[in-house]
């Protein structure tokens, strides 16, 4: 059975590098009351053009596998995630198996920014409300 891709919801929190592609420190909110720091390429997390003249926070993702599913004890669903493939992201800690809220993970085309752009409709109109929210929040 193929392992199905998503993204997990990241907040990006600062510039770090103009090397090229440039760098951004990420935030992810591990379920169990503990954020994870990732440095990662620009191209990894957004679509947006960042700077460190950019306005932080901004919204972000990560694309990730789902391991499994699960509800914890207070009775949220919890997803075990792996960051590792197919973008080897991996938090400062060298971790990239998490458990997140399953709200953390967004929904649609799990491309990598950078391609999901390349395949963007020709109008506003084709895109799909959730993800038009999301592009205008990116814009901001």
């Amino acid at each position: 059975m193929a392992i199905q891709m998503h993204q997990v919801s990241v907040q990006i929190t600062g510039y770090v590098d103009a090397a090229f592609p440039d760098f951004v420190s990420c935030a992810l909110h591990y379920a169990h009351d503990h954020t994870w720091e990732f440095v990662e390429k620009v191209p990894v997390v957004t679509l947006a053009t960042l700077t460190d003249e950019s306005r932080y926070p901004q919204p972000g993702t990560i694309r990730c596998h789902v391991l499994s599913r699960s509800i914890d004890p207070t009775g949220f669903t919890v997803a075990r995630i792996d960051t590792r493939n197919p973008d080897g992201v991996e938090s400062r800690e060298g971790r990239t198996i998490f458990e997140v809220f399953t709200e953390e993970l967004v929904a649609g085309d799990a491309s990598p920014p950078h391609e999901a752009a390349k395949a963007r409709p020709a109008n506003d109109a084709e895109l799909a409300p959730a993800t038009r929210a999301l592009q205008l929040m990116r814009e901001r």
